[in-house]
C-alpha cells in the first residue's frame, strides 16, 4: 500500500494491516505525535513518546472505561467539552467489558490490580511454572494434529483461563468446567 492508499484506511477495521501494521504506523507517526483518526472523530492516535507516557500516569485526565471497545462504544450523549468524567461515571457500567480490570480507573484499578499483584509474584510464577508448562502442552495437544490453529480462540484464551484460575486457587478437578462455562466461542 501507499500513502495515499493509507488515507482510506480505518486501521480499527481492515484486517490486512494486522499482517504488516507497520508501514501504516510509519504513516500514522508522520502526522505528528497525536493525530485525529479521519475515521473515528473520538480516535486520537498518539505516536509520540512523552505524549504516551502523559497518556498513561494522568489518571485524572484520560480514562480506560472504552479502552475494550474503543470508537465503538454507544454513548447515549454526545462527550464534549474539556472534562466528560461526569458522562464518564453515569454511563461506566454500560459498556462493553466495564467489569474487565483493564477498562477500571483508579483508585478502583489500583485496588484490584494490588490484589492480583499479590497472586502474580515471580515467587509464586514460578511456583508454578512446572503446571504452566503442563497447560501450555495439553493446551497445544488439542489443535496440534490439526494443521492449523486459531491462536487466541484455541491456545490463548483456555491458556489464561486455568492459569489465573490456578492462581486463584481453583482445583485442577474443575478447570476442564470452568473452560466448558466460561471460554468464548467464536461464531
Amino acid at each position: 500500500m501507499s500513502a495515499i492508499d493509507f488515507d482510506s484506511v480505518d486501521f480499527l477495521q481492515r484486517s490486512p494491516l494486522y499482517q504488516d501494521p507497520y508501514p501504516y504506523f510509519e504513516y500514522v507517526r508522520s502526522h505528528g505525535p497525536v493525530w485525529r483518526s479521519p475515521h473515528h472523530d473520538n480516535v486520537l492516535m498518539v505516536t509520540g513518546h512523552a505524549e504516551c507516557s502523559e497518556v498513561y500516569r494522568d489518571t485524572a485526565m484520560y480514562s480506560n472505561a472504552a479502552l475494550m471497545s474503543g470508537p465503538f462504544a454507544k454513548w447515549p450523549e454526545p462527550l464534549e467539552g474539556e472534562d466528560i468524567t461526569p458522562i464518564i461515571e453515569k454511563y461506566r457500567d454500560t459498556l462493553p467489558l466495564s467489569d474487565q480490570l483493564v477498562t477500571f480507573d483508579p483508585p478502583k484499578h489500583t485496588a484490584h490490580r494490588s490484589l492480583l499483584g499479590r497472586l502474580l509474584t515471580p515467587k509464586r510464577l514460578k511456583e508454578n511454572e512446572d503446571f504452566l508448562w503442563r497447560v501450555a502442552a495439553n493446551t497445544i495437544e488439542k489443535f496440534a494434529d490439526t494443521g492449523r490453529v486459531d491462536l487466541i480462540n484455541e491456545y490463548a484464551n483456555p491458556f489464561a483461563l486455568v492459569a489465573v484460575a490456578d492462581l486463584l486457587g481453583v482445583p485442577p478437578g474443575f478447570h476442564d468446567e470452568l473452560l466448558r462455562n466460561l471460554q468464548h466461542k467464536p461464531s
